[in-house]
């Protein structure tokens, strides 16, 4: 694996600072550890159930904590009832991921556990070791075997077919406003987004695109290099905008009313010196 995944390693080091810009995110956020402890919980709940509800609600309290004393004590039961190879892999497949995750983001103030995604090790020893438990139960307690099993898929092909149907869900992190921002931006008429490429934007700005009208114009930049404003447009937005390109109008751009840095602009391009 180390040598397959070496040609990587010299990309990084060449574009070592466009690594940097992208991955700035992990550190430039952070969240309460209430807030990360209910995420740490949603991410095992939900291989097995997931209403998409928000984290106030009295679920996130009360649903993954119980799932998870669950998994442990499965867990514990496979490593009495197992072989030792058998029941280490699995113990080490569901716990090492999700105790370097959760201590490096400690150590690094990052908040890299509270996206599901990084935790697919772990979720994936999880599904092996529920399937395990199932299994050595169905040898003893056939009946409550099939009924888990029963229940188990039954809120699984719910959850599935509601996440199918949702324009987002709660594990999409920075691009979970996009089809309100899209919504927004489509009743302006002929509007131009300008846009300066830092950190997570180009991703947000990819997402976006496929909700827009046609006539929707994107004018994108690398910094310190600005966008320009058509002149045929009607409309002038600023998306997920720099401190740059904010003062570089007359008039300070109007935030508006959606989540994820959508503002208006209002007036022309300042002539005075741009801020460093």
């Amino acid at each position: 694996a180390g040598v397959l995944f070496s040609p990587w390693l010299l990309v990084m080091w060449r574009d070592r600072e466009a690594w940097q810009s992208a991955t700035d995110w992990t550190t430039t956020v952070s969240y309460p550890i209430d807030v990360m402890s209910k995420l740490w919980g949603f991410h095992f709940a939900s291989v097995f159930i997931d209403p998409n509800l928000p984290l106030e609600h009295p679920y996130s309290w009360l649903v993954p904590p119980v799932l998870l004393l669950l998994l442990l004590g499965i867990l514990l039961s496979l490593f009495k009832d197992l072989p030792k190879e058998s029941s280490v892999l699995l113990l080490t497949l569901v716990l090492v991921p999700t105790a370097a995750l959760i201590g490096g983001d400690g150590v690094r103030g990052s908040v890299l556990s509270s996206h599901t995604r990084y935790f697919m090790p772990a979720l994936a020893g999880t599904l092996v070791a529920v399937a395990g438990w199932l299994g050595l139960q169905y040898r003893h307690r056939r009946q409550l075997a099939i009924v888990i099993v029963a229940l188990l898929l039954g809120i699984g092909f719910t959850s599935s077919w509601a996440i199918a149907q949702a324009p987002s869900w709660w594990s999409k992190g920075f691009n979970y406003h996009n089809r309100t921002i899209a919504a927004a931006i489509n009743e302006w008429p002929q509007p131009a987004i300008l846009t300066q490429v830092h950190g997570t934007t180009l991703g947000n700005m990819i997402s976006l695109s496929h909700y827009l009208a046609p006539e929707t114009t994107w004018v994108v930049t690398q910094p310190p290099a600005l966008p320009q404003v058509p002149t045929f447009s009607k409309t002038v937005l600023l998306f997920e905008p720099t401190e740059q390109l904010l003062n570089h109008f007359a008039c300070e751009p109007e935030a508006l009313s959606v989540p994820g840095g959508l503002f208006w602009v209002s007036c022309e391009s300042s002539d005075r010196p741009l801020n460093d």
